[in-house]
């Protein structure tokens, strides 16, 4: 069991950390959207999405409290608010919704690698999105 769990230790958390963010998005709840293990997951996506890109990548992830390049001054630089490059690597945002934070490049060589945990959802999920909260159409109204 101890040679399993070593081989598996993050499965456990990185799953309870994207679940979470998951349902806190389906109720239109934010938060621990910078936590230990947050960071952890982002870390052992961001290792797994490298190795998912082309030889030749020249590419950059900016986020608010995170950065990650494939090398000094990367042709492609997306930049997205909050924790939201954590969400694109972990295949809850759209290849639409990635692109529209490329703020130099192409993105669209490097969107297959950013299917880490399965296909990239054809529309933009209804959830917190940044600081902006969108609300489900089942929630009562504000007030």
């Amino acid at each position: 069991m101890q040679d399993w769990m070593r081989h598996h230790a993050p499965r456990p958390l990185n799953d309870a950390v994207i679940h979470e963010q998951d349902l806190r998005g389906a109720l239109g709840t934010p938060g621990a959207e910078d936590t230990p293990g947050l960071a952890a997951l982002r870390a052992t996506l961001t290792e797994r999405f490298a190795g998912r890109l082309p030889e030749d990548a020249s590419l950059g992830l900016h986020g608010e409290a995170w950065s990650w390049t494939t090398g000094p001054e990367p042709r492609t630089v997306v930049r997205a608010p909050g924790f939201e490059p954590a969400r694109g690597l972990i295949s809850r945002r759209s290849a639409a919704r990635l692109t529209s934070w490329t703020e130099r490049g192409d993105l669209a060589p490097y969107l297959d690698a950013f299917a880490v945990l399965g296909a990239l959802p054809e529309h933009d999920l209804r959830e917190w999105a940044g600081r902006v909260r969108t609300r489900p159409s089942w929630a009562a109204p504000a007030g």
